[in-house]
C-alpha cells in the first residue's frame, strides 16, 4: 500500500494532519513500511483515523486487534508504575506526617515553657515591686 497527500484529502483528512504527513514524508507517496509507520509515529500522525479510513474491514480488525493488546499491556505497565509510586507516596507521606508531629511536639513544648518562663519572670517583678514598696 502507498500513501500520498491526494489519498488523504480524498479520504478527508484535516488539514493539520495533511500538513504533518507532508512535514514528515514531502509530497511523493510513501510506501507503508515498517520504517515509515515508525517514522509516522514519531511524527504523530494518527494511525486510527488512518485505520478506519484506509485500511480494508479485516484489516482493521487486525489492527484493532493488536492495538486493544498494545493497550492491555500498557495498562499494566502503567498500574505497576502507579503502584510503586503510591507506594513511595505513602511511604513520604508517613514520614512526612511524624516530621510535622515532631515539630509540631516541639513547638507545643516551647510555647508550653514560654508561659512558664514569662509567669516566672511576671511572679520576679511582683514580688520585686512589693519588696520596694514596703
Amino acid at each position: 500500500m502507498k500513501i500520498s497527500v491526494n489519498n488523504l484529502k480524498a479520504k478527508k483528512a484535516c488539514q493539520d494532519q495533511l500538513d504533518l504527513f507532508t512535514r514528515t514524508f514531502g509530497d511523493k507517496p510513501v510506501s507503508v513500511t515498517k520504517a515509515n509507520c515508525l517514522k509516522a509515529a514519531a511524527a504523530g500522525l494518527d494511525f486510527d483515523w488512518a485505520a478506519n479510513r484506509l485500511l480494508s474491514p479485516a484489516a482493521r480488525t487486525d489492527y484493532n486487534k493488536t492495538v486493544d493488546a498494545a493497550w492491555a499491556d500498557y495498562d499494566k505497565a502503567i498500574d505497576a508504575a502507579l503502584a510503586d509510586y503510591d507506594k513511595a507516596c505513602d511511604a513520604a507521606r508517613a514520614d512526612y506526617v511524624k516530621a510535622c508531629d515532631a515539630a509540631r511536639a516541639d513547638y507545643v513544648k516551647a510555647h508550653a515553657l514560654a508561659f512558664w518562663r514569662a509567669s516566672r519572670a511576671q511572679k520576679r517583678l511582683i514580688t520585686e515591686k512589693e519588696e520596694r514598696t514596703q
